[in-house]
């Protein structure tokens, strides 16, 4: 199950909502996260606050002010494209969050 409504954030963008998160939930790291299809990111752009749940729980935030959040490649314009550059490519590295 995923979020309705999805956002693609900017490099810096998902290093802030990752680090929120990160502060929320220490043991879940970046390379952790690219792996575990069930973990996903949500971030709510008014608070800039970020959080790890499972995609499960997900839907229940989009209340909240939160989406599921992604690192947006090659400036995709849609979710669509970004998955299919995210297969093609990989996910983007950060050094911030290495």
């Amino acid at each position: 199950m995923s979020l309705k409504t999805r956002v693609l954030l900017e490099d810096w963008v998902f290093v802030k909502a990752f680090k929120s998160a990160q502060q929320k939930n220490p043991s879940i790291t970046y390379r952790q996260y690219k792996s575990d299809p069930s973990i996903t990111l949500i971030y709510n752009p008014a608070t800039g606050d970020g959080m790890f749940v499972r995609k499960l729980l997900a839907k229940s935030y989009l209340d909240k002010g939160y989406y599921e959040a992604y690192p947006q490649v090659d400036w995709s314009d849609t979710f669509e494209k970004n998955q299919k550059a995210i297969q093609k490519y990989g996910w983007p590295e950060f050094k911030e969050l290495a």
